[in-house]
């Protein structure tokens, strides 16, 4: 449901109203990251037998195949990608969960700006889209977890067969894979949970006719500096001259955010020049 906010909105000044920023937790990632593990458990709980296959195999490699072992990687993997299937539901409660925070937080953070109540007219129906496409992402990018990790495995045992390296070798590569598993879901955990934050951002911003935001930066040590000198600039959402690829929380790892901001039809000319103290 389009909203808009300017004219429900008593001007207070000639100055735009800032809205105070809406930033996904850590707690937020950490829910997400769960889902994430879970695969990543898998792995770890099935090493074992793809370790005892390869070591059987490479003690009658004479008579076995090194394709017995490919069987156990093959088998691990089906039972994988049924898991992330199942998956699916709890993805969606965790996205349906962010959304409420921050819908909580937007319809809070206008009452207090503006004493306009949004809370009837907002439902989480209205981000079904921004929903939906967070829910395919992160099922996207937990298979291509999962399918880097049996690349790295099925690497490290056949390898292992050509060098005819020792069970405990291949035990503490194949660990080690998995660990580089982990540390990558933790940071697509947190820039996923990021990213949807930023689309609740804009598209709330949009449904309320919003037409300019100031950017945030994130704080992180090691800044774009580009986008560290964009951080208190308020920008149009349209023309604004940067590409849809670098807006606030869009690039890989970005934690910059897009603030809410009022304006009023004299003044957007000129808004987009300020610099809010």
């Amino acid at each position: 449901m389009k909203i808009d906010l300017a004219k429900r909105t008593k001007r207070p000044s000639r100055r735009p109203i800032v809205l105070p920023n809406i930033a996904p937790s850590q707690a937020q990632a950490g829910n997400l990251l769960v889902i994430y593990l879970k695969v990543i458990a898998a792995w770890r709980e099935g090493a074992a037998a793809i370790v005892a296959e390869y070591e059987r195999t490479l003690s009658r490699l004479q008579t076995d195949s090194p394709s017995d072992t490919t069987a156990a990687i093959d088998d691990l993997d089906a039972q994988i990608r049924r898991l992330v299937l199942e998956l699916t539901p709890e993805l969606k409660r965790w996205a349906l969960q962010v959304e409420r925070v921050h819908q909580g937080r937007w319809v809070g953070n206008i009452m207090s700006a503006t004493s306009v109540d949004l809370s009837t007219v907002l439902s989480a129906s209205d981000m079904e889209d921004t929903i939906e496409a967070s829910l395919n992402w992160n099922t996207a990018l937990i298979r291509d977890v999962s399918d880097e990790t049996r690349r790295r495995i099925a690497n490290s045992v056949f390898a292992g067969f050509q060098r005819r390296a020792a069970a405990a070798e291949i035990a503490k590569e194949i660990s080690e894979s998995i660990s580089m598993a982990r540390a990558r879901a933790r940071r697509i955990a947190a820039d996923q949970t990021v990213k949807l934050g930023s689309r609740l951002n804009e598209a709330r911003q949009e449904q309320a006719g919003l037409t300019h935001f100031k950017w945030r930066h994130s704080g992180k040590a090691h800044p774009r500096s580009w986008h560290l000198a964009r951080n208190g600039q308020i920008y149009p959402w349209a023309r604004s001259g940067i590409p849809a690829s670098d807006m606030p929380g869009v690039p890989p790892f970005c934690g910059c955010t897009a603030q809410g901001v009022i304006t009023f039809e004299d003044e957007e000319e000129q808004v987009a020049l300020q610099r809010e103290p």
